[in-house]
């Protein structure tokens, strides 16, 4: 069999998707199993419908937790450590 090598947008639209618990963990909202406990309350809607466990969001979503709408995730930045000889 011959793989398929992913082309740059299937890469893109592969990291995109981030399971519900995670982004709101990453938005600073909650912990992972906190967001879990939150969503099997029925307390967290995925574009307006109640949210399941597992759920996947992708792109442009909107996402409320007890009625307020959740903040954008914050990305990971890393600045680089040059070291020079003085």
């Amino acid at each position: 069999m011959t793989e398929r090598k992913q082309s740059a947008a299937d890469k893109k639209n592969t990291a995109e998707k981030t399971r519900l618990n995670k982004y709101l963990a990453e938005s600073g909202i909650c912990s992972r199993r906190e967001a879990d406990k939150l969503i099997m309350e029925g307390r967290v809607t995925l574009n307006g419908r109640v949210a399941e466990l597992g759920s996947v969001v992708t792109g442009k979503v909107t996402i409320t937790v007890d009625g307020k709408r959740s903040r954008e995730r914050r990305t990971k930045s890393y600045s680089p450590i040059i070291s020079r000889s003085v």
